[in-house]
């Protein structure tokens, strides 16, 4: 071994060692186990559940028109499809526009809450899988 300037050589590898035997050899190459496909319905049902609880939650107590703070001007952003202050939340505001479309009926105010609420009753049912 001989080394280049200040850097040392590094040892030289050893080729692995051969299999003990060729029924070893076969069982690590066995094709898995299927997996249980039903654990994941559980996981979709719980976390459905948890959207709608947190939706309940969140939906009964949204305010039923414009607050004070960010929010009279976040709903006016997400209404007339405009800018709020920096960082004006452009996913929030797109999605909020879309909701308040689709839930044209009321007050928009009360249309970008609810949707607020989903938002968040659906970063609670997101936390599912990685709770279990």
């Amino acid at each position: 071994m001989t080394s280049h300037g200040n850097v040392p050589a590094l040892p030289r590898r050893r080729p692995p060692a051969p299999a003990a035997s060729s029924a070893a050899a076969a069982a690590t190459l066995a094709p898995a186990a299927p997996r249980d496909r039903t654990a994941g319905l559980g996981d979709g049902l719980l976390a459905l559940a948890v959207f709608v609880a947190g939706f309940v939650a969140y939906g009964s107590h949204a305010e039923r028109g414009a607050f004070v703070g960010d929010a009279p001007e976040l709903v006016a952003a997400a209404v007339t499809r405009g800018l709020a202050h920096p960082p004006g939340y452009p996913l929030f505001t797109m999605l909020a526009h879309a909701w308040t479309r689709l839930l044209a009926f009321g007050d928009p105010a009360r249309a970008a809450n609810l949707f607020a609420s989903a938002s968040g009753a659906a970063a609670c049912a997101a936390l599912v899988p990685v709770a279990r």
